[in-house]
This record gives C-alpha cells, sequence and structure tokens, in this order.
C-alpha cells in the first residue's frame, strides 16, 4: 500500500480524471550505494606478447578490500534544439578516508597518505558523504534557475540513510538558492518486514 501511494502521489492532482499525468521528475535526485570488490578471486586476462602481468595486490584470498560508492543520478534535460543540457549526472563518490601509513614497508615509506575504505558506512559517514561531497556536486552541476529551487533527494530505506530531522542535516538542508528535502522511497515488498 506504501509503494501504491508513493506512486500515486506523484501524479499531478490537475491532471486527474480526464488525463492522469506523472509529475515530471525534473527536480528529483536518486541516490544509491554500492559496494564494488578491488579485484576479483579469479581473473582471466590477455595480454599481448612482452605486456606485463596487471599488478594485484591483497594480503590474501579471502580479505580482498572492497569499497562503497554513493552514486547520484538526475533526470536529464534537452533542449530545443535537440542537445543534452544537462546529462543528469551528479556524480559518483567513494566512501574512503586519507591516512597516514603507520610504518615503513617495501612499498611505502612511513607517513605516505593512503586511501582507505571506512571500515563502516553508517549514518554519520553517509551524512558526511549527502553534505560534503553531494550538495556541493549538485550546486555545481545543475542547470540554471531563477529563485529558490527545491530538489528532492530521494533514497531506499537503508539504516544507513540520513533522516530529514536529524539535528546536523537541518544546518545544511537550505544553502544558496537551493533547498534540499531528503525522502524515504519505499520499499518494493513487506518480505521480511513482519
Amino acid at each position: 500500500m506504501a509503494r501504491m501511494r508513493w506512486a500515486l502521489r506523484l501524479i499531478m492532482d490537475y491532471t486527474i480524471p480526464q488525463e492522469p499525468t506523472y509529475y515530471s521528475m525534473y527536480d528529483f535526485i536518486h541516490i544509491d550505494e554500492k559496494w564494488f570488490y578491488l579485484t576479483q578471486k579469479n581473473q582471466r586476462v590477455y595480454l599481448a606478447n612482452n605486456e606485463p602481468y596487471p599488478h594485484r595486490s591483497a594480503s590474501s584470498r579471502t580479505k580482498i578490500p572492497k569499497f562503497m560508492f554513493m552514486a547520484a543520478v538526475a533526470r536529464p534535460r534537452w533542449g530545443e534544439n535537440g542537445d543534452c543540457d544537462f546529462d543528469g549526472k551528479i556524480g559518483i563518490f567513494p566512501f574512503t578516508d586519507a591516512v597516514a601509513g603507520k610504518r615503513t614497508s617495501k612499498n611505502r615509506v612511513k607517513g605516505t597518505i593512503e586511501t582507505k575504505p571506512v571500515k563502516s558506512v553508517n549514518q554519520i559517514e553517509t551524512r558526511a558523504m549527502v553534505i560534503n561531497k553531494l550538495i556541493p556536486a549538485i550546486k555545481a552541476k545543475w542547470p540554471p534557475h531563477e529563485g529558490e529551487k527545491v530538489i528532492y533527494i530521494i533514497q531506499d530505506n537503508a539504516k544507513a540513510h540520513t533522516l530529514k530531522d536529524d539535528p546536523e542535516w537541518q544546518l545544511h538542508y537550505k544553502q544558496d538558492g537551493f533547498t534540499f528535502v531528503l525522502t524515504q522511497q519505499p520499499a518494493n515488498s513487506d518480505e521480511g518486514h513482519v
């Protein structure tokens, strides 16, 4: 029922009942996260003569590092002459930290800055990503507009997502003529939500 209500709310009121038409969703941005492994256990590589093998680094086959990325997309915009004014690609942002190496090894000296995956992606990490990376990217790439612009950031119901009533989010949701509204999309089904 929640999914049905979500879909019906996107129909513009003035089009009912003659020709129900969905809202254009030009001001919606969809975000989602995805894990990626740095490499695979087994990998087939075709090499040319005298081509070196690709470098793969992992301490063990069972401990291959994985990174989480947040992707953000919006609906593309097309101009009157058919040219793409805005491709809808906001960005892909990795959950990583820059950490100084604690000791010298054969690969680097002590103090060298390394990129490490965030150990646990929780609400604090997600909120920091949205505030520090996503919002500046939206403001930089969003098509020009006049006056106040309300943008809805649609996310699924993962526990790690920021809620709209989060106190720190409340300090950042309005900036430079933009108002950002966090919205949770209902689940596809109720399986497992008994």
